[in-house]
């Protein structure tokens, strides 16, 4: 059962900022749970594993390589949303 005292260890954990609507969070919570109990319920004994989600995938999908003409760094960089000096320029991530 899902009740505000886990809500909030969740959110702590998940360091998530719980909003206002927390009654409409709390329902949304417990029926995840619910949700996920349902699925440990299901008898899956004979069931093979899925690899590939389209039957077309299943089979070998290498190809041969191709020498291609390469771009020079000024072609790249041209689509570049932003640069530094001969460098693509992206935010950091942490």
């Amino acid at each position: 059962m899902v009740n505000e005292k886990v809500l909030e260890r969740v959110s702590r954990l998940a360091e998530l900022e719980l909003p206002k609507e927390r009654d409409q969070v709390l329902r949304d919570f417990q029926r995840l749970v619910d949700f996920a109990g349902m699925l440990e319920g299901l008898q899956l004994g004979g069931v093979e594993p899925l690899y590939q989600v389209n039957e077309e995938q299943a089979g070998n999908a290498f190809r041969e390589d191709l020498v291609t003409q390469d771009l020079d760094r000024e072609e790249a960089l041209e689509n570049a949303p932003k640069r530094r000096g001969e460098f693509f320029e992206v935010p950091k991530t942490f």
